[in-house]
């Protein structure tokens, strides 16, 4: 089966930090492999100086489990570099979606903008060449750098009962994937509440996932392709 977690937006020193290591450990003794589908630590850009024990040691965490089980990691907005500095770590990464059988795995936080949203214009830069040698070479870089988290609005902290879904926008971009495709399944991260859709071309259906930060829950998705989300401590 398939561990999936999503946007635990994890900071060192935090109950989360310790809670998320219980559940690595978790993990470790379990037979699932892994989807981690973005914004798992709270800003973590992959180049030496800007990383943390934190990162250090979740990337050591995946190289070492990778040999057992597939570990697969989606950059979300708020980790930089991931896929070109790290992907060693991981049985396979990607910056914006994958795709593992009849299944579409996505962040999400493309879906919220269209293509000229300040966002996606501003991370895009960020993630740019440009924006890796700016952040390489700049001297004040790390202040730079939670300059740019501030800057992403902190949105990870709102309650979940004042999330509004861009659910046209969801449903828009779902058929669109789903239309020419053999995609059964989407599932993403990113808007922190959790949500389904219907309807959609093939009969496929799309899922948010909740944010881990907020509720503790994760999923496992099974061999017939359900998903039992719960308190992950219910689920290892």
């Amino acid at each position: 089966m398939l561990f999936l977690v999503a946007d635990c937006h994890v900071t060192p020193g935090s109950q989360e930090e310790r809670e998320f290591r219980e559940m690595l450990e978790a993990l470790s003794r379990s037979p699932h492999d892994v989807v981690f589908l973005g914004d798992i630590l709270d800003l973590w850009i992959a180049i030496p100086r800007y990383e943390e024990t934190i990162h250090r040691e979740f990337a050591e965490w995946c190289r070492r489990e990778s040999a057992r089980r597939r570990i697969y990691f989606l950059e979300g907005n708020h980790e930089f570099f991931v896929q070109r500095h790290r992907t060693d770590c991981f049985t396979q990464t990607a910056e914006d979606e994958l795709l593992l059988d009849d299944i579409l795995f996505a962040h999400g936080d493309k879906i919220q903008e269209g293509p000229f949203g300040f966002n996606r214009l501003f991370l895009g830069l960020c993630k740019s060449w440009v924006g890796l040698s700016v952040l390489t070479l700049m001297p004040f870089g790390r202040s730079f750098a939670h300059f740019v988290k501030r800057l992403m609005g902190g949105n990870h902290s709102r309650p979940l009962e004042r999330i509004v879904l861009p659910l046209k926008r969801m449903r828009r971009w779902a058929e669109h994937k789903t239309r020419h495709s053999h995609v059964q399944q989407i599932i993403l991260g990113h808007f922190h509440k959790p949500a389904v859709l219907e309807g959609l071309p093939n009969g496929a259906t799309l899922r948010v996932l909740p944010a881990w930060k907020c509720t503790r829950n994760a999923a496992l998705l099974t061999s017939q392709r359900t998903l039992d989300i719960r308190d992950w401590h219910h689920l290892l």
